[in-house]
């Protein structure tokens, strides 16, 4: 079955981090989180083992709307995606712009990024 998002609430605005929450899955080991800013031509994803995670200020950018949805994998597959929800980090909420210097962090996360094509 499909994640259930929690939170931040669609639409609302947050300041970074973001902290993102979603319903476990039954028999999931992991989940897989993307999301992206609307109208911007990169999308992240980041695996977490537990049904919440955080998106650290260095990949987002003040002024910006951004998408963001789960799924749920098993040891066969990467189940249903959720709905996909929105947040938004609004103008003066971080200090400098979004710079992405290096995609594994100390804590051993790592984000990967995807081109789609939209500029």
């Amino acid at each position: 079955p499909r994640p259930n998002l929690i939170a931040p609430a669609n639409g609302e605005p947050v300041s970074p981090p973001v902290f993102l929450d979603w319903s476990d899955v039954p028999g999931a080991v992991e989940y897989i989180v993307w999301w992206h800013g609307l109208g911007q031509g990169i999308t992240y994803s980041k695996w977490a083992d537990v049904s919440y995670t955080s998106i650290p200020s260095f990949l987002l950018n003040s002024n910006t709307t951004y998408e963001w949805w789960v799924s749920g994998r098993n040891d066969y597959a990467i189940g249903t995606q959720s709905v996909k929800w929105q947040f938004i980090v609004p103008a003066g909420s971080l200090s400098s712009p979004g710079v992405n210097p290096n995609f594994i962090l100390e804590d051993g996360s790592t984000y990967q990024i995807f081109e789609t094509g939209n500029k």
